[in-house]
């Protein structure tokens, strides 16, 4: 007769991989036309190892400069470099270690153009190897990649002569036309001129 044997299976989740998490956000999702905007860069790093920060990075960004216009000087940047080249903006970063805990980079772009879009991170690689090369980079996977943002034309505020002779309508936008309504209060109106303050 034959020996039988038994084989004893287990199937466990595999863990994730070791490495870097980087992602994107807008501060807001709506702005005028003329504000500044503002988007944050988040790393992350998930694995066994107890790591909190990075030595040494790269980031590369996509922007479309008919809608807005990056703006170094209010920017944090955490004495990364910045280059910028048509739509790219690219960061590489080989100073001190950055820290995760506040967002690693806050970037500032003044919106220029009314209309949807958006700024997308298309590449980032980091390590925490001190004195690293570009080569020492890791590809970090992109969570988050894309933040969209919508600009309104901008807006003025009206200030309208005191009393309820005209409708509350004191908000004005930029190549429309605003319209004074009188009041439909059954009263009935005299004036030879009127002062309209817009800033």
């Amino acid at each position: 007769t034959g020996a039988s044997a038994s084989v004893s299976l287990t199937v466990t989740e595999a863990a994730a991989a070791d490495g870097y998490t980087a992602g994107i956000s807008a501060g807001t999702a709506s702005v005028n036309v003329g504000d500044t905007v503002y988007f944050g860069i988040d790393v992350l790093y998930t694995g066994t190892d107890s790591i909190a920060k990075f030595a040494a990075g790269k980031v590369v960004l996509n922007f479309d400069s008919t809608y807005l216009t990056f703006a170094e000087s209010a920017s944090t940047l955490n004495n990364a470099e910045v280059n910028v080249s048509g739509n790219t903006l690219t960061l590489v970063d080989h100073g001190e270690d950055q820290s995760f805990a506040n967002g690693v980079y806050r970037l500032a772009f003044a919106a220029i153009k009314d209309g949807a879009t958006s700024v997308t991170m298309t590449s980032a690689a980091f390590t925490d190897k001190v004195g690293a090369e570009t080569s020492d980079l890791k590809p970090a996977t992109l969570a988050s990649a894309s933040a969209a943002i919508a600009i309104q034309k901008q807006r003025f505020q009206i200030d309208l002569p005191a009393g309820d002779m005209f409708k509350d309508d004191n908000l004005a936008i930029y190549g429309e036309d605003y319209i004074l309504e009188i009041a439909d209060d059954g009263k009935y109106y005299t004036y030879e001129s009127i002062t309209v303050t817009m800033n």
